[in-house]
């Protein structure tokens, strides 16, 4: 998917001591350059970063243009037009993933029955793919609870994207800046951040898949619907 996140430290590569013939990424990478340089393979697996980063975006583009078809990539367009706030590119692949079948008729059903759980003007906490992209694909595509802000924790660590989100929401910048490392204390900040900023006037909502994220809040939240 789409979202980001910020590097944990060193990662376990004993996995690739399992047979010769793995591989760490970057180094297929480098095979797939050698063997077929300005394929969709090779500008399909060279998007890595800020999923708002202009090469990582030009990459997209590269592949795309090889095969518009392919709906692997399609995520990763609604992701980045998200970021940058352009709505109607965002809403253009989302119908583009929505008719390529590839969110299975499960997560949109249960996606439209999260929607469904929450009041007017609603705004609900995700952090993954599955609670993520239904949600999106439901108020794009079937203009369905357009009234629901969808906020993706992963997304708002990405700082112009969290920026742009809070001040949209009528909420303070927050000034705390972060070492990259530090992804759990980012993540909690932000939560933390979003209970006590978020305007009066609009409920606040947790996915069901996300509210092992929320520390300190519990005592506070309870079930309606599936949210």
């Amino acid at each position: 998917m789409m979202t980001y996140k910020y590097p944990e430290g060193n990662q376990n590569d004993d996995w690739m001591k399992e047979s010769p013939f793995m591989k760490d990424p970057d180094s297929i990478l480098v095979l797939i350059k050698m063997n077929i340089p300005n394929s969709y393979t090779y500008y399909r697996y060279k998007k890595t970063g800020y999923p708002s980063d202009t090469a990582m975006f030009n990459g997209l583009v590269k592949a795309y243009n090889i095969d518009p078809n392919n709906p692997e990539i399609y995520d990763s367009f609604v992701t980045y037009f998200e970021i940058k706030g352009n709505s109607l590119k965002r809403k253009e692949f989302n119908e583009k993933l929505f008719h390529s079948n590839q969110i299975s008729s499960g997560f949109l059903a249960y996606g439209y029955n999260v929607l469904m759980s929450m009041k007017q003007g609603g705004i609900i906490l995700t952090y993954n793919d599955n609670d993520t992209y239904p949600l999106w694909l439901i108020q794009d595509v079937l203009n369905i609870r357009t009234d629901v802000t969808v906020l993706n924790i992963n997304l708002l660590m990405v700082p112009e994207y969290g920026q742009a989100i809070f001040q949209k929401l009528n909420m303070p910048i927050p000034s705390k800046e972060y070492d990259p490392l530090t992804v759990p204390d980012r993540e909690k900040d932000i939560i933390n951040y979003i209970f006590k900023n978020k305007p009066t006037s609009r409920p606040l909502y947790v996915n069901l898949a996300t509210w092992k994220k929320i520390s300190g809040f519990e005592k506070n939240l309870y079930l309606i619907g599936l949210v």
